[in-house]
C-alpha cells in the first residue's frame, strides 16, 4: 500500500500596477491574509499576546484563531472578517475592531473572553450567519447600535438589535 500525501503552497505576487513597495494599493494588498491557522500563542505574559494588531483597511479569511490572550485588534474602517473561527480567546474580545464599515461574516464565536467589540463605530457595521457560543463577557459589544442577522446568539449584548433569522439559543458546541 502505497500512500502519497501533496501540500500545495500558493503565493500570491503584488499586483503589476503597484511596483511602489510604498504605494497604497500595496499596502493594502499586504494586508490580506487568507487560509491562516493560528494555535497555541504563548499566554499569560505581562502584556496580552495580540493573534494580529493593525492599523488601517484589514481583509481576513478562512482562518482560525484559538488559545491567545486578544484575536485580532484593529484600528480603522473597512474591516473585513470571513469565515473564521476564534476559540479560547482568554483575555480580551476576538475581534476588537476601533472603526467604521467593519463586516463580519460567516464566522465562529466560542468559548471566548469575548466575541465581537465595536468601538467608535457609527451603525453601519454588519454581523451576519455567525455563531456565538459562550463568551464569559459579552457575545457583541457596540458603542452605537449595530443589527446581527442570520445568526445564533447566545449570551449578552450591548447596543445589539436582532434582526432576521436570529436564534437567541446556545448551540452547545
Amino acid at each position: 500500500l502505497d500512500v502519497y500525501v501533496f501540500f500545495f503552497l500558493m503565493i500570491r505576487r503584488t499586483p503589476r500596477s503597484t511596483q511602489s513597495s510604498s504605494s497604497a494599493a500595496s499596502d493594502v494588498y499586504k494586508r490580506q491574509i487568507l487560509y491562516t491557522t493560528l494555535y497555541d500563542a504563548v499566554s499569560g505574559q505581562t502584556t496580552p499576546t495580540k493573534a494580529i494588531e493593525t492599523l488601517g483597511a484589514l481583509s481576513f479569511k478562512n482562518s482560525v484563531i484559538n488559545n491567545v490572550d486578544v484575536g485580532i485588534d484593529a484600528t480603522g474602517n473597512d474591516i473585513e472578517i470571513e469565515d473564521s473561527q476564534f476559540s479560547r480567546i482568554l483575555l480580551g474580545y476576538a475581534i476588537d475592531i476601533d472603526g467604521v464599515g467593519a463586516v463580519i461574516n460567516h464566522c465562529d464565536f466560542n468559548r471566548n473572553y469575548g466575541g465581537i467589540k465595536l468601538a467608535n463605530n457609527d451603525g453601519s457595521e454588519v454581523i451576519k450567519n455567525s455563531i456565538f457560543s459562550a463568551q464569559s463577557l459579552y457575545s457583541i459589544y457596540a458603542e452605537t447600535t449595530v443589527t446581527v442577522n442570520n445568526s445564533i446568539l447566545s449570551g449578552s449584548t450591548h447596543n445589539t438589535s436582532i434582526g432576521l433569522s436570529v436564534i437567541l439559543a446556545n448551540p452547545h458546541y
